[in-house]
């Protein structure tokens, strides 16, 4: 609906004061969706005053979090077999845990989003967006080896893996927009803690 006000809007775009008010209500507009997403108020630069296309950030969105729930049914009783493993003391429950883990990876979603959306045709984002995708990936087959081959070594080094391609993707993303760079570091202290975790659950249940 609001969509459609500012399109009408648009079609009266000869007034330089309705321009300017325009110009506004797009900006308070957008600060309340990135709110709802992110609650970052990156919005405040004039910079990011460009549109916005919703559509690839719900298809990113859904691609990302639809991984990760097709990787969690190859890890059916994923949470029954944490409980019985020893554990740290400062090991998180499961019920935790799964609740974490999606909520950061929307934001590394969103910050994937951002990236795009402000890197320049003309300069090089492959390697960063290359990285992404390895990182993912990697991240995603990491339960399978720690719950179903019950691997806790190869585990931690995938794990290492991860957090070393996830680094040079938020150094990527820093180049060309630091709010996504940002973005990824919640997402990174999660892997420290999820590697620490696995090398100590490693330590107690293979020595």
């Amino acid at each position: 609906m609001l969509h459609y006000i500012f399109f009408c809007c648009r079609e009266n775009y000869y007034s330089q004061s309705f321009k300017a008010y325009y110009v506004d209500c797009i900006n308070k507009y957008n600060r309340v969706l990135i709110y709802i997403f992110i609650g970052v108020d990156y919005m405040s630069s004039k910079k990011n005053l460009e549109k916005h296309d919703w559509g690839t950030l719900v298809i990113i969105i859904l691609t990302i979090e639809g991984l990760v729930f097709i990787a969690s049914l190859f890890n059916k009783g994923a949470g029954r077999y944490y409980e019985l493993l020893r554990k740290p003391i400062f090991a998180l429950p499961p019920a935790i845990l799964s609740i974490i883990w999606p909520l950061v990876f929307l934001v590394i979603s969103i910050a994937l989003y951002l990236f795009l959306l402000n890197g320049k045709v003309k300069e090089n984002i492959k390697k960063p967006l290359f990285s992404f995708i390895v990182q993912v990936f990697l991240n995603l087959m990491w339960p399978f080896i720690f719950f179903r081959l019950n691997l806790y070594g190869i585990s931690f080094i995938f794990s290492l893996l991860v957090i070393l391609t996830a680094i040079l993707t938020t150094i990527g993303f820093f180049k060309k927009h630091k709010v996504s760079a940002i973005l990824m570091l919640p997402y990174i202290t999660i892997l420290l803690y999820s590697s620490i975790l696995n090398y100590y659950i490693w330590l107690l249940n293979e020595a």
